[in-house]
């Protein structure tokens, strides 16, 4: 019966482990923020941060991403079904013949590199709107954003404390 328990759980567990290959040149480059722009580059291993000054200062940390992390990322790509995306993409919403607009509103840029290919899409999360495009390309910036601000050596900066003029 012992046996019998332990066959059970190894199928599960050999599952755990993601069989995605990382392509040696995948890279993102990914800029957002609201009145300020954090750029993270896994091509030069670099996030930097906009310290939102005024004087353009900016703070740097190698990312060091393990194999793990650089697989989730290449999964996270490929479920957005990113090189489908068009290379502008805006979420506001038309309503009565007036488009309505949140402001201020997030710009975002997603640049892959993959299998020697590269394709940028820029999102202006101005609206409401919910097409399949926008509904991708909105989960995959709010996964790459929690993403790399959650990394330690991130997450222990203190985050731009600017209001939007």
């Amino acid at each position: 019966m012992l046996a019998t328990i332990a066959l059970l759980f190894v199928p599960y567990w050999a599952g755990s482990q993601s069989n995605t290959v990382v392509p040696a040149n995948f890279s993102i480059h990914f800029e957002f923020g609201l009145c300020w722009r954090d750029i993270v580059d896994t091509s030069s291993d670099r996030y930097v941060r906009d310290l939102a000054t005024g004087n353009g200062a900016t703070r740097t940390v190698r990312l060091r991403l393990s194999d793990a992390q650089r697989r989730q990322l290449v999964e996270w790509v490929a479920e957005s079904r990113f090189r489908e995306l068009p290379a502008e993409l805006d979420s506001s919403v038309a309503k009565n013949g007036v488009i309505s607009k949140r402001i201020p509103s997030e710009t975002f840029v997603i640049k892959i590199q993959r299998l020697g290919l590269q394709h940028q899409v820029t999102f202006h999360d101005t609206g409401d709107a919910a097409s399949d495009a926008v509904l991708r390309i909105r989960t995959l910036v709010r996964r790459l954003g929690r993403f790399f601000t959650q990394l330690p050596q991130v997450k222990r900066w203190p985050k731009p404390a600017v209001g939007c003029a």
